[in-house]
């Protein structure tokens, strides 16, 4: 069914999906609801999102089309401002900020609503600056509205912003005095969010001996930051570090938040989910696995509350998802380890699991390759070749079956023409999918073509902004062109 659909899509496929679904009835919503659409689309700058929205510039395509304040904003998101520039006219990016700044200052229900961030100007400042407009991002940072009567709450997120400003370019003094004198003035010391801002800059500073007193401190604090219905957690604080990709910061909360969760909660499942994508993204695997097996074996018992949530939604293949990453990631332990039986074992089970997932293969194969286990190797990679051959030749226009194919020769440097031939075809079926975009991209870049692999990353950022992966991608060509 649809949903069973939806879940294969990359996130950007998704998203894209949505905004074309909700652009035709985004004007037809009551306010409320409108408001409540904004800010779950675009949850990076909440606060000023609506003023936003209702600020955008008129842009419209070659053909004359007015195009919809949701791509406008997904825009704006990806500080696309050539792609502005070129549909609403040059300095559309500073006056549609300034004109949302205009309407957040004359409009107090905006930064002063129950239950609403009071970011606003914050936002602007970080679109701003991401835009490129320094000078308009400490403006934003630095007006002093307390002097307008708005709530301490805005002055704060204001000052945030300039710290983070100052740091970046280069003067992390006045960036941990700032955080020194929001600490005193407001007593926002247990926010641990701010606190991890506090000890890099100090770090960067030089003041090594303050650094250290406060890092020591953090722990006795209690926690302030409230995600979750309300209720500080440590998972509040691992899920605002992991989202700016700060994951060994992260680590150091999603740790005790996986601990003190109670194991037969849905609650336990979203807490070791997030630990195994940290630990993992610090290549961690025997850990990421550890996590995820100690959700299984302690969640996963009969009439439990997660088994019920689970099943109740339709997340059997969530499950299925968990055990079939477990194995794979204790797989990828077990050949750093030397164990190579055990690693063929886990690779077996996560075939079973999921026949055309070929993630065990780009990870297994070139640490087995790379220990001297070149024909455990070739099996592998035989088994999961044969199962995508098949799938191709039954259903001829499964694109993911060409994508996955595709990707897995490019990773393991095997059969590059024909993972070209593949690419190019799971391309031609979906133009806009960021995440086929990327493995056309891999290709290239593995046969050579550094430029061609650039564009193609370039193209993924525009559809699927949110995602780190294709500016590490930016990266890593980039120095492979150097």
């Amino acid at each position: 069914g649809p949903g069973s659909i939806f879940s294969w899509m990359g996130r950007g496929e998704q998203r894209q999906l949505a905004l074309q679904v909700l652009e035709a009835e985004i004007n037809q919503l009551a306010p409320d609801t409108e408001r409540a659409v904004w800010m779950r689309l675009f949850p990076e700058f909440p606060g000023c999102v609506e003023a936003l929205a209702h600020t955008a510039p008129e842009a419209h395509d070659d053909e004359g089309r007015n195009i919809g304040k949701l791509q406008l904003l997904e825009k704006l998101h990806n500080w696309d401002t050539e792609y502005l520039e070129e549909v609403a006219g040059k300095g559309a990016v500073t006056d549609w900020l300034v004109r949302a700044e205009r309407r957040i200052l004359a409009n107090p229900e905006l930064t002063n609503q129950p239950g609403r961030f009071p970011t606003q100007l914050r936002e602007l400042a970080r679109l701003a600056a991401g835009c490129g407009d320094r000078e308009l991002a400490y403006r934003f940072a630095q007006t002093d509205v307390r002097q307008m009567g708005l709530p301490d709450g805005l002055y704060q997120a204001q000052w945030l912003e300039a710290a983070r400003l100052h740091a970046e370019d280069g003067f992390p003094e006045i960036a941990a005095e700032r955080m020194r004198l929001l600490r005193s003035r407001f007593d926002e010391g247990t926010d641990h969010v701010r606190l991890v801002d506090e000890i890099k800059y100090l770090l960067l500073a030089g003041r090594y001996d303050q650094a250290v007193e406060l890092d020591r401190s953090r722990w006795l604090r209690p926690l302030s930051v409230q995600r979750y219905y309300g209720i500080p957690s440590y998972a509040a604080v691992a899920d605002s570090l992991q989202e700016r990709h700060d994951y060994p910061a992260a680590l150091e909360y999603a740790v005790p938040a996986f601990l003190l969760s109670d194991y037969s909660s849905i609650s336990a499942y979203w807490a070791a989910s997030d630990l195994s994508r940290i630990q993992e993204e610090l290549l961690d695997f025997a850990a990421s696995a550890d996590a995820l097996r100690g959700l299984l074996v302690e969640g996963l018992q009969p009439r439990s509350a997660l088994v019920n949530e689970l099943v109740s939604r339709g997340f059997h293949s969530s499950l299925r998802y968990s055990a079939e990453r477990e194995r794979v990631h204790r797989a990828v332990a077990c050949v750093e380890q030397g164990d190579f039986n055990q690693a063929m074992r886990h690779i077996d089970i996560a075939a079973r699991l999921q026949p055309q997932d070929v993630e065990v293969v780009v990870q297994c194969f070139p640490r087995l390759v790379g220990a001297g286990q070149a024909a455990l190797a070739e099996r592998i990679f035989a088994r999961f070749e044969q199962a995508l051959l098949q799938q191709i030749e039954a259903w001829p226009t499964d694109a993911t079956a060409y994508n996955n194919l595709a990707w897995m020769y490019a990773r393991c440097d095997r059969k590059l023409d024909e993972a070209l031939q593949l690419a190019e075809r799971a391309v031609a079926m979906a133009p806009d999918s960021a995440t086929y975009l990327d493995t056309l991209a891999e290709v290239h870049y593995r046969a050579g073509r550094v430029q061609q692999a650039l564009d193609l990353t370039w193209q993924c950022i525009r559809l699927d902004p949110r995602s780190p992966h294709y500016r590490r991608n930016v990266q890593r060509f980039s120095s492979a062109r150097q």
